[in-house]
């Protein structure tokens, strides 16, 4: 029995949204098995960005740190697209999905004008590069206090794979991204094509991996080994 805190989006949110709402799965799969092994705090939610997931990892370990209470938590943070801003008009943060659409009116919501503006001025590829880095040194800064801490990107590999970073001992960066490992499961993209079926975008048998490799992380600090996860077959078929 671990300690285990978990931030990120949709690849790591307890609960999924299909056509019938949102609820927890009563598949297998790998959050809900870890669940039953460990105690897990789990704060990733569908839709949300790096800086919603920053927030809730710096609100969550200040207390457990000034408290002596964090070293025996292993923390797994999933980084995905840092233009989902984590704006205080969104009734809820996993709107921060939907600042394109808003950008382009195709959603009408107050912070259109705003999001027009941000895209244009703000989110420059520069600016995207440097707030990969940033997420990356704030997480790596806070890893001396945790039993050990995995970040894992859901894209933008080429920003940390060419980049000299460094770590802590305890922090290992995975190299191959969430949403290449997801396409491999499937032999597609799905991005913008609506409902993703697959809980956390993965089918049974990668969920499977994926809690194989998590498990072996946790308990003996083994690196991920990206290349176990499986093509699971054309999702027509499934």
């Amino acid at each position: 029995m671990a300690d285990i805190a978990i931030f990120g989006d949709s690849f790591v949110d307890p609960y999924w949204m299909t056509r019938d709402g949102y609820s927890k799965p009563t598949t297998f799969t790998w959050l809900n098995e870890l669940d039953k092994d460990h105690y897990v705090y789990n704060c990733g939610k569908a839709g949300t960005g790096p800086d919603y997931s920053i927030t809730e990892l710096v609100k969550w370990a200040k207390p457990m740190v000034e408290h002596k209470e964090s070293k025996n938590y292993s923390v797994i943070f999933v980084c995905s697209d840092p233009c989902r801003l984590n704006l205080s008009c969104y009734k809820d943060p996993m709107e921060a999905v939907e600042i394109f659409d808003i950008a382009e009116g195709k959603r009408r919501h107050k912070s259109m004008l705003f999001a027009k503006q941000a895209i244009q001025w703000m989110m420059t590829d520069a600016w995207q590069f440097n707030q990969a880095l940033l997420y990356y040194s704030l997480v790596n800064m806070y890893a001396p206090h945790f039993k050990r801490v995995l970040f894992w990107t859901v894209g933008n590999e080429y920003i940390y794979n060419n980049t000299p970073l460094t770590a802590n001992d305890n922090m290992q960066h995975v190299s191959v991204g969430l949403n290449r490992l997801s396409i491999r499961d499937c032999g597609q993209s799905i991005y913008g094509q609506g409902v993703d079926d697959r809980v956390n975008h993965f089918q049974e048998s990668n969920h499977r991996v994926m809690y194989e490799q998590i498990s072996n992380w946790i308990d003996n600090g083994t690196d991920i080994d990206t290349s176990k996860f499986l093509f699971a077959g054309p999702l027509e078929t499934k």
